[in-house]
């Protein structure tokens, strides 16, 4: 599979069609992905801000 984005959270999310998936995998999905994917949105947005403070105290602190 070439997709990215539905591979790396297909174990989570089920979004590939397969017969073997129960009413829960299969219309869970949609309920839970929103909540998925908007905290990887704000967790990246926080390393984003805190990873510059981080190592420019980390480099203070060696010199």
């Amino acid at each position: 599979m070439l997709d990215l984005e539905v591979s790396l959270m297909e174990p989570v999310l089920q979004w590939l069609p397969y017969e073997s998936k129960s009413t829960l995998q299969r219309y869970g999905s949609w309920l839970w992905s929103p909540f998925i994917y908007s905290s990887m949105f704000h967790g990246q947005l926080i390393l984003r801000e805190t990873t510059p403070k981080i190592i420019n105290e980390i480099m203070h602190n060696v010199t």
